[in-house]
């Protein structure tokens, strides 16, 4: 169903649940925008929250999402928390995401700073936006995402990176055995095409391809997993400027290096591994986001108050 060609159900779907939101956003206390924000030669979805109706000039957080996440997930999962401590929240899809992916047919990018971008060119002309205090937050592979633009945009004020990833490309170079590797390497197609064909008979290896595959634009597996090599911030963490939070939990499966991302960092920073004993140990921290918040806001506030 999550690959090419899409199932009609899968838009249909995606239809009904922004209807229902933006219905339900209609009735909110906290007024919340609709957004088309400018973005190359197109727009992307996403929605502008405030605390209340006035425009004072606020702190904000631009969040951005994960792999397979939607704007209005975020709403749930990241926008009460900075609502309750007097932030704007503006979250959007970016390529490969949500709306964008399967409305627009917007493939993933490895820049996400070219995504970033337009958005805080966005938020810079709102009055109701302070422009010196504006935080990027990034969950799941958002915790790739947000450090990447971060290293290149430079007019955000903090950076959060909510289950951290250093370098997926390396994470991805490990699932395969070394002629494999080898044969990514050469696009050595009479190696790779009994690979992947094998590899797909198990049910969960194909759906990992298929949904990569729809999300990054790519023809084939093999090439949806060279594609995928440009997705590091080894070279690039040295950049980041702004105090950055690097959050972890403790069982998420998919950890991906924050200790890495930490180490390699040259700015101010924070690393928190989250605790299974919190209730906090899953991906994201999904059983106990106000755990999450706390710790987060508690160090954010700070410097974004300066």
């Amino acid at each position: 169903m999550f690959a090419l060609p899409i199932d009609p159900r899968v838009i249909e779907a995606y239809e009904k649940q922004t209807d229902s939101f933006q219905k339900a956003a209609a009735l909110f206390e906290q007024p919340i925008e609709v957004l088309k924000i400018p973005y190359e030669n197109t727009t992307l979805p996403g929605y502008f929250i405030k605390p209340d109706a006035s425009n004072t000039a606020r702190r904000s957080l631009l969040c951005t999402g994960g792999y397979d996440g939607t704007c209005e997930e975020l709403f749930f999962s990241v926008a009460g928390g900075a609502l309750k401590r007097g932030y704007n929240v503006l979250i959007f899809d970016g390529p490969g995401q949500g709306g964008a992916l399967v409305m627009q047919k917007l493939p993933m990018r490895a820049d996400w700073e070219n995504v970033v971008t337009p958005v805080v060119d966005y938020l810079l002309t709102r009055p109701d936006v302070d422009s010196t205090r504006i935080a990027l937050y990034g969950g799941s592979f958002g915790g790739y995402l947000a450090p990447r633009a971060a290293a290149f945009e430079h007019r955000v004020a903090a950076c959060i990176a909510d289950a951290a990833l250093f370098d997926p490309a390396a994470l991805s170079n490990k699932m395969f055995p070394p002629e494999i590797g080898s044969a990514l390497a050469k696009n050595d197609v009479a190696v790779l095409e009994p690979f992947f064909n094998k590899l797909q008979e198990d049910t969960t290896q194909r759906f990992i391809l298929g949904r990569g595959m729809w999300v990054h634009g790519a023809t084939t597996p093999w090439e949806y997993f060279k594609m995928f090599q440009a997705y590091s911030l080894a070279d690039v963490a040295k950049n980041i400027q702004c105090p950055t939070f690097v959050a972890e939990a403790e069982n998420d499966r998919r950890r991906g290096g924050g200790k890495d991302l930490y180490n390699a960092l040259q700015c101010p920073k924070e690393y928190v591994l989250f605790a299974a004993s919190e209730g906090a140990g899953e991906h994201c921290e999904a059983g106990a986001r106000e755990v999450f918040f706390q710790k987060m806001f508690d160090w954010l506030d700070p410097i974004i108050t300066r």
